[in-house]
């Protein structure tokens, strides 16, 4: 079984967005503004940013599947500054 989707909380969902499209290299694969989803696709995974749903929530992130097993990221995450 592979990693089918992992759903990001993300406050900032356009800083959020730019950050993974600088990282991975590709443009958004969907957007829907409202109710605040972004999604991109990492090989057969999808990655959802997602505002949250209510001001307290405190669910970070959550991962449906199993642990992808290659990396295909065209940047290093430490050599993106926020911007």
């Amino acid at each position: 079984m592979n990693l089918v989707q992992i759903a990001q909380h993300a406050d900032d969902l356009e800083r959020a967005a730019d950050f993974y499209e600088r990282l991975l290299g590709e443009k958004p694969i969907a957007t829907f503004d409202p109710p605040g989803l972004v999604f991109f696709r990492i090989g057969p995974t999808r990655l959802l940013l997602g505002r949250p749903r209510l001001p307290f929530s405190t669910s970070a992130s959550r991962t449906y599947g199993h642990v992808l097993t290659s990396s295909p990221l065209k940047a290093s995450p430490s050599t993106l500054r926020p911007t």
